[in-house]
């Protein structure tokens, strides 16, 4: 699965390009595999104050799946970044 659907999948507050960090930003797992359900709020708020730039935000996925054992079949750090940052950068 790539970010496209990613980003159809996920439900977002929206962000923007003025805000330099990730603000309360809300997933939901529509049509990907996320396990353990119950560990996506612990991904969102792992999200929170997270810069707003792309290494960083893969870095937070992925040290989040580690510490957490997370799987999402198809889904990518990347695609999660992708994601998160696309409306703010067509707000530009």
């Amino acid at each position: 699965m790539r970010a496209e659907a990613v980003n159809r999948a996920l439900s977002r507050r929206p962000l923007t390009s003025l805000n330099k960090f990730i603000e309360p930003y809300f997933l939901s797992a529509g049509d990907f595999t996320f396990y353990p359900k119950e560990s996506l709020t612990g991904l969102e708020e792992s999200l929170e104050k997270v810069p707003l730039k792309e290494d960083q935000i893969i870095e937070r996925v992925e040290t989040f799946y580690e510490e957490k054992g997370v799987e999402s079949p198809g889904v990518e750090s990347k695609d999660f970044a992708i994601t998160i940052l696309n409306p703010v950068q067509t707000s530009k």
